[in-house]
């Protein structure tokens, strides 16, 4: 489920009233009642295997069928944990080079801040704000701005993808961990051992601090007696690979 996708280029209208979701797309009408799996497009009756609904305020509507239906496909990225819906014209575009994207498949900005742009690869999808920082200030990069970082280390294993990925899962299987906890049922030496498997593992120096942390947690549930259930976690816009 998804609000409309963006990027594609349609028309979305909520009838309150009657609580039908209408997405024109071209020439296209798609209605979508809420609550419905019955669906329309261009007059046509179609039964979905699931129905818009109404989430916090917001209309959700079943992306791949959306999407399908606006001439997009949808793909499942396994190492990113994503989906990524891809507009044909916007790939046609992309593959004549018309629009640039960067390794990750983000559109670059077309018409860059010139004083952000000489350090840094900018993103289409993101503020100025989020280059503000000075990136000399970050360790990790020493003396190099992000274009000379980009540079030196894109072929090393550490800004590949695949290890981004890595690490972006890792956090992700992180909060879900630490926001998923029970004091009738928490086990403390499992617990231990999951949260732990999620660290740096190539950082034994931090052994110590780290099981008095988990431990100090551990404790603070049972004295507590907390019960959290939470499974959703979105990072920022800004650290999905902004360095890129």
């Amino acid at each position: 489920m998804s609000k409309s996708p963006r990027g594609l280029n349609r028309e979305v209208k909520w009838d309150a009233a009657s609580k039908v979701v209408t997405i024109t797309y071209k020439s296209k009408v798609i209605t979508m009642p809420l609550d419905s799996k019955e669906v329309t497009i261009d007059g046509a009756s179609i039964t979905l295997d699931t129905s818009a609904v109404l989430t916090e305020g917001r209309t959700m509507v079943p992306l791949r069928f959306v999407s399908e239906a606006m001439e997009a496909t949808v793909v499942w990225d396994e190492p990113a944990h994503a989906v990524q819906v891809n507009d044909a014209a916007f790939t046609a575009k992309a593959e004549a080079g018309e629009v640039k994207l960067n390794p990750w498949g983000r559109q670059l900005a077309t018409n860059p801040d010139p004083a952000i742009a000489k350090d840094w690869n900018t993103l289409n999808d993101l503020p100025n704000m989020a280059y503000i920082n000075d990136v000399r200030s970050l360790m990790f990069l020493g003396d190099l701005n992000n274009k000379e970082y980009y540079i030196a280390y894109k072929n090393d294993a550490y800004t590949s993808k695949e290890y981004l990925d890595k690490w972006s899962n890792m956090i992700r299987q992180y909060y879900v961990t630490v926001l998923n906890v029970d004091y009738r049922t928490i086990d403390d030496k499992a617990y231990y051992n999951a949260v732990r498997s999620l660290l740096d593992p190539s950082r034994d120096d931090i052994e110590e601090e780290t099981e008095d942390v988990i431990n100090d947690y551990i404790k603070f549930v049972k004295d507590n007696h907390i019960i959290t259930v939470s499974v959703k976690y979105s990072p920022p816009k800004n650290m999905d690979y902004s360095m890129r």
